[in-house]
């Protein structure tokens, strides 16, 4: 049976529409790579690249323009829905480009050209924001039980302090605390303040951990400057910074101080991986290595957790315990939050494949061979920092290039 007893009237979102032509395109994505002054090539089957659908739609008549403004507004939506085939029929789809053209000769039309990328099986694409889990909620969840802890000593020592001002002499820890605060704030920001009490833990936290933010993106947006090497130098900053122990403090102290230091580096790896999202710059052996760090430092969190929780220890107003089993929970969904958003950027990568060097070349010369473009050289290097030197490789060496 030909396709022209079977038509069907197509419609997006259930907004109808006319069609004059349709297309439907499908390829394969092949990977080939083909060296210098041979008549060989090496390729790699990627699989089925998206279906297209290319609609050329007309509008006419004297009300077209209410037919034409329904349907983009069906386009507008977002995300994919149901588009039914003039001649296929049902399938999800999404809309990714289209034009209008209006011509002076023919004043009450409008065609329209309308490109579709069909959505095979069941698995629909979604909002990666719905299923990718916040690292800045991850960095608050693993402070609450400390500052919670915090709080609940502060209150003790308010209790103890005398009735008369001018009689009140503050605990040493709480000083040197108040002074260590003052200074990271004014080291990491613009902050000119004084920090004349702590009684509000959750708001001097959360300010610290704002200013981390603040510095971590003034620190990527420097001219020149690029990601990982900021993520190099914001990190080891984070523990310079919060790696101070204070032993004469009592151990809600100790703990909110060791935790925030957890905190602030998912702030700062969450203005990387914010960055990423937009720039793509860090290779998959970076991101690789980001999580991993972080990862390292949260079973290391993780381990003084159960090893204080093992420890005898008097229960008093100036050291309330906290449920180690929750703050370790807390902290293993942080570190899992880590790894998810690591996934979701790499991703978002070509894949790798392992590429043999076949002439002895320089890494110019190598990025020309295997991208067409020499300028792509960087990023070779940072895939491959296993390179002793960039000027000489030699033929046999095996290297890591993104698939093309």
């Amino acid at each position: 049976m030909a396709w022209a007893n079977r038509l069907q009237q197509a419609a997006f979102r259930d907004v109808p529409f006319d069609v004059l032509k349709v297309s439907d395109a499908n390829s394969r994505g092949i990977a080939i790579s083909q060296p210098p002054f041979s008549d060989k090539s090496l390729w790699q089957d990627m699989g089925s690249n998206v279906s297209e659908t290319r609609f050329s739609v007309r509008f006419d008549g004297e009300n077209y323009e209410d037919k034409l403004f329904a349907l983009l507004n069906a386009l507008d939506q977002g995300g994919p829905g149901k588009l039914i085939h003039p001649i296929y029929g049902e399938m999800q789809a999404l809309p990714s480009e289209w034009t209008i053209e209006h011509s002076p000769d023919d004043v009450d039309a409008a065609l329209l050209e309308l490109t579709f990328k069909i959505i095979q099986g069941a698995s629909v694409s979604v909002d990666a924001a719905q299923v990718t889990p916040s690292l800045v909620e991850a960095s608050t969840q693993v402070m609450l039980q400390p500052v919670a802890s915090l709080e609940a000593v502060q209150n003790s020592v308010s209790e103890t302090l005398p009735v008369f001002p001018e009689a009140i002499r503050l605990p040493a820890w709480i000083d040197r605390l108040q002074t260590d605060i003052a200074q990271i704030r004014r080291t990491i920001s613009d902050w000119t303040g004084v920090i004349n009490d702590l009684t509000a833990p959750p708001d001097w936290i959360g300010q610290m951990l704002d200013d981390v933010a603040d510095w971590s993106n003034a620190q990527l947006d420097l001219p020149g400057q690029r990601s990982y090497n900021a993520w190099l130098m914001l990190y080891q900053r984070v523990r310079s910074i919060f790696g101070l122990d204070k032993p004469d403090a009592p151990q809600a102290v100790q703990q909110v101080w060791q935790t925030l230091k957890i905190a602030a580096t998912i702030t700062v790896v969450d203005a990387i991986f914010e960055r990423d999202l937009v720039e793509a710059e860090l290779t998959p052996v970076q991101l690789v290595a980001i999580r991993d760090q972080v990862r390292a430092d949260i079973n290391e969190q993780i381990a003084l957790e159960r090893e204080r929780a093992g420890q005898p220890t008097a229960v008093s107003s100036i050291s309330p315990s906290i449920d180690a089993v929750e703050q370790v929970r807390s902290l293993k969904e942080a570190a899992l939050a880590v790894h998810v958003v690591t996934e979701s950027l790499l991703q978002r990568r070509p894949p790798l494949v392992v590429r043999t060097v076949t002439l002895m070349c320089t890494i110019r010369q190598l990025a020309h061979r295997l991208y067409g473009d020499h300028r792509r050289s960087i990023e070779l290097m940072q895939l491959n920092p296993q390179l002793v030197n960039p000027a000489l490789i030699r033929a046999g060496t095996e290297v890591y290039a993104y698939a093309t």
